[in-house]
């Protein structure tokens, strides 16, 4: 097993585990975690791309609570995952054990190194991205910190490799003895709420972090695709590019050139799939074109489909402004239909 690897593995594990522990002993009032899995809100009239502008004012959310002043302000995306949720709705009851089979060794190692199962266990998680730097942030809410430390230390040794865990005024710091390198900050927000960053991290960073110092808050181009997003989902994200950044030259090239200014969407997972995804455009002009495109596209694409052909009629698009918005709702007998034609594809990849 490459080692690097192994280490890194065996320090992300150990934080899911951590965030585990802490449920049972306390339940965190945030009304994020509820077990209504759907992207639209039950609110007659609210879509799922309505802009809240109290949200983008204040740049806080129920569900995130003040999340973002601990998040730092050159964000380009934040991701939301509530797993909780998503282990509660129907789809995850009849596919989840598809998309843990990978992960299965993994959690089974959890289960014996700290008798806790994250897929029961699990809270909420927000990440934040740069693009031009190579570690993300991540935001943990359940994390027990008395646990935090024991966790990597087990998990690590049970892969073979040595860590050594330091605890600095409010900072846990997890290294690995052989090289000290690649290792894992936690800076805790209080008990159970930590900012882990991985690789080589200043401390100050951290500390800067924890005390919300210049925070994405103050963000307001990505706070307003914030506002757009559904953040009741159980996954959902936000996204604004900066200018000339890698991410913003990756979308343009998507995007055949024309300049998208951010990206927002949510998926639900209530009886089927609920997606609905948005991006605002630098002007009308190609917001416009964006759709004309792809309302060209879709005729070509039932055309090829098969008995999937009546699914695209699903696929709803709209433009308000510069604001262009994708949505698809996919009933539980879709979704069966989708798993039938993939069955044959997947498997005659498998044989090859």
């Amino acid at each position: 097993m490459n080692k690097k690897f192994s280490i890194v593995a065996a320090l992300s594990l150990s934080l899911f585990v951590a965030s585990a522990c802490s449920k049972d002993k306390k339940e965190d009032s945030d009304k994020g975690d509820s077990p209504a899995a759907k992207v639209s809100d039950t609110k007659g009239g609210d879509t799922p791309t309505e802009v809240k502008p109290e949200a983008a004012k204040s740049g806080t959310t129920a569900a995130a609570g003040d999340i973002w002043s601990h998040m730092p302000a050159d964000t380009e995306m934040v991701l939301a995952l509530d797993i909780g949720s998503l282990t509660k709705s129907n789809l995850w009851k009849q596919y989840g054990g598809m998309a843990t089979a990978a992960a299965s060794e993994k959690l089974e190692l959890v289960k014996e190194k700290c008798g806790i199962d994250l897929l029961t266990s699990f809270k909420s998680v927000h990440v934040g991205f740069n693009s031009d730097k190579e570690a993300p942030i991540f935001i943990v809410k359940g994390i027990e910190r008395s646990v935090a430390g024991k966790c990597i230390v087990a998990i690590a040794e049970s892969e073979g490799e040595k860590v050594t865990v330091t605890e600095e005024g409010p900072i846990t710091i997890a290294k690995p003895e052989k090289d000290g390198k690649d290792g894992m900050l936690i800076g805790w927000i209080d008990d159970t709420t930590a900012i882990v960053v991985k690789g080589d991290t200043d401390k100050d960073f951290v500390l800067a972090r924890i005390a919300g110092k210049d925070g994405l808050s103050g963000n307001a181009g990505l706070m307003t695709m914030v506002g757009k997003a559904k953040q009741g989902a159980p996954i959902w994200f936000a996204a604004n590019f900066k200018e000339g950044s890698k991410a913003a030259k990756q979308i343009q090239g998507m995007a055949e050139g024309k300049a998208i200014a951010g990206v927002f969407g949510g998926i639900g997972f209530e009886k089927g799939i609920e997606i609905a995804l948005g991006a605002e455009f630098a002007n009308e002009a190609d917001v416009t074109a964006a759709k004309a495109k792809i309302d060209g596209i879709l005729p070509m694409g039932k055309m090829m489909a098969g008995p999937a052909a009546p699914l695209l009629d699903k696929v709803k698009i709209a433009v308000s402004g510069k604001n262009l918005t994708i949505n698809i709702d996919l009933s539980e007998a879709d979704l069966t239909i989708l798993t039938q034609m993939a069955g044959p594809l997947l498997g005659g990849m498998m044989g090859r």
